[in-house]
């Protein structure tokens, strides 16, 4: 009987596991400028041809397609553009295993 026990919380304990649930990445975008949800950093700097780059980190996040990835998209700003626009996105599938 105790065998028994053990097999199913070790199998609860793999489906757990197997079956982990992520939040999805959601930020708002707008020509004024850029707002994140939920993320694990933010950072902004500004560049030697003067852009302007905010950039928001997630951990163990859902976006586009990938599940429980990291995260990093950069959103840039330059001096001569209207609005602000999403740059570059990293994103490592690796991070949450």
């Amino acid at each position: 009987m105790k065998k028994l026990a053990l097999a199913i919380a070790l199998a609860m304990v793999l489906v757990m596991a197997c079956g982990e649930e992520c939040d999805q990445v959601e930020y708002n975008l707008t020509c004024e400028g850029v707002t994140c949800s939920d993320t694990d950093d933010e950072s902004s700097y500004t560049t030697l041809l003067l852009c302007s780059i905010y950039e928001c980190t997630w951990y163990c996040h859902d976006y586009n397609g990938n599940e429980c990835a990291y995260v990093s998209l950069e959103f840039e700003r330059c001096l001569l553009d209207l609005c602000w626009s999403l740059g570059n996105e990293f994103i490592d599938s690796g991070e949450c295993d």
